[in-house]
């Protein structure tokens, strides 16, 4: 039997309620995992989404705009808390940025990340090259 504080892969099973409180989270679900740093020995660390709604709206919004990778763990990707622990993140809104959000390129066979701040330097023909 797993702790109920460890981040589990297993897909939440619960169930939406019939009546749904102003003040629950539409874009999260506290059960949901994200990732959170690689260890230096190479094992990404996993966090819950209430783990990041417990800390203060500081450290949240400092974690959610500096924190913005991916990591494949087990065969699933996670995403960063932004993509994930949307309420906590205050990226709910379709037109959220986070200027230090990073996309792959693909060029070459070569993988190339880059971060959304970069898109918007470009002209408008690279832009829609990228995008």
């Amino acid at each position: 039997s797993q702790s109920s504080s460890k981040p589990s892969l297993r897909p939440s099973s619960s169930s939406i309620p019939s009546h749904v409180p102003t003040e629950v989270p539409v874009c999260e679900k506290p059960e949901d995992i994200f990732f959170y740093r690689m260890h230096l020995n190479g094992n990404p660390t996993m966090q819950k989404c209430d783990w990041l709604a417990k800390k203060t709206k500081f450290k949240r919004k400092e974690f959610c705009a500096n924190n913005v990778d991916y990591a494949e763990v087990r065969g699933v990707i996670l995403g960063p808390a932004q993509t994930v622990c949307k309420d906590s993140c205050k990226s709910c809104d379709p037109c959220y940025e986070n200027e230090k959000s990073k996309f792959v390129l693909y060029r070459k066979e070569q993988v190339i990340k880059k971060t959304c701040k970069i898109v918007s330097s470009m002209s408008q023909t690279a832009r829609e090259q990228v995008c």
